[in-house]
């Protein structure tokens, strides 16, 4: 006599559901752990690229030559180029790269820096009169002012005078600081030459409109340009 056992329909049904339910979470899991793998290698990526930018605008911050060059900073395969150019009054450096085919940039604008002695907030020449400050006037930082010093003075029609002077007050001269003569000679070198460049792209603008109207009217009109044309 053989014994044999049924399962039922349901059973199968239970089986089947249970494989897919796991199927599922498994996956999931698998799925964020790959994504929070990628994101940490992107935030670690990101972090390079900005000290590698940091670190190339504190190496240009330290040249003195107008110019641009490549270097190469840490183990970063591909080549970082900086450079530093007159952009007015300041000093523009400028930092790039090439990494996976993304082009990644940063740039600053360098001013002079003065030691903190020479950082005033105010400088009175000495013409042994006092400041008058009024109204809600704020006054901080190194405040240079004659040997009378200040006095509150009060505007017209106003109600309220509150001056507040927390800064460091020290005596000033009868002459203004002297000028940094040697900034002053390559800002003028620097505009001569924007002057001249600007001048002579105005000219060659000129003569390429006077050129166009020549041959549109086919040497009617301002014939003396017929020869430069």
């Amino acid at each position: 006599m053989k014994l044999t056992s049924k399962l039922k329909a349901s059973a199968l049904i239970y089986a089947v559901f249970v494989s897919i339910f796991t199927a599922l979470i498994s996956g999931y899991i698998i799925t964020i752990s790959y994504y929070e793998h990628l994101l940490i290698e992107r935030l670690a990526e990101k972090r390079k690229i900005e000290n590698i930018l940091s670190s190339g605008l504190n190496i240009v911050s330290k040249e003195s030559a107008l110019q641009e060059k490549d270097i190469e900073l840490f183990d970063f395969p591909s080549k970082v180029k900086i450079g530093l150019e007159r952009w007015g009054i300041y000093r523009l450096a400028k930092v790039s790269f090439i990494h996976r085919e993304k082009k990644f940039s940063k740039a600053a604008l360098l001013g002079n820096s003065f030691p903190p002695s020479q950082r005033f907030s105010l400088y009175l020449q000495d013409r042994s009169k006092a400041l008058g400050v009024g109204g809600k006037a704020y006054l901080n930082g190194i405040i240079l002012l004659p040997e009378r010093g200040y006095t509150n003075s009060y505007i017209l029609n106003s109600r309220l005078n509150d001056v507040q002077i927390k800064g460091t007050i020290n005596k000033s001269t009868e002459n203004l600081p002297e000028p940094n003569t040697a900034l002053i000679t390559e800002f003028r070198n620097f505009l001569n030459y924007s002057a001249s460049t600007l001048h002579a792209s105005l000219n060659v603008g000129i003569r390429f409109v006077a050129c166009f109207i020549f041959r549109k009217s086919r040497g009617r009109k301002f014939g003396k340009w017929k020869q430069r044309c």
